[in-house]
């Protein structure tokens, strides 16, 4: 969609900010999503960070060679942090527009007294 609308001269702002992927990382790049869309979240719904033990059971399944999984395992990690702090950013900004729920439940709770 975002190469459509480049191609007609439209401004791109998300395409133009896209860091460029090498291909030797493409593969590091697809496991960190494939982790992302597994990531464990809080009763608060605040996501978590990547657990270790995903990240090694994610190389188990995605058979990368042990003498690549430190590197790989750096590499994830540094992503992941990246990807938290822009969470944590992005949750902090909704948190600022949305005025917080249930802080005023007295009325209900009387009700169900009587």
């Amino acid at each position: 969609m975002l190469e459509r609308r480049a191609e007609r001269g439209l401004a791109t702002p998300a395409l133009d900010l896209q860091p460029e992927l090498f291909e030797d990382l493409a593969d590091v790049w697809m496991c960190f999503w494939r982790l992302n869309a597994t990531r464990w979240h809080g009763h608060d719904g605040a996501p978590a960070m990547l657990k270790t033990v995903d990240i090694a059971a994610a190389f188990e399944i995605e058979g990368v060679e042990p003498r690549e999984r430190k590197e790989w395992y750096r590499l994830i990690q540094a992503m992941d942090v990246a990807w938290m702090e822009n969470a944590v950013d992005v949750r902090q900004r909704q948190q600022k527009k949305t005025p917080e729920k249930g802080r005023n439940c007295g009325n209900a709770a009387r009700r169900y007294r009587r």
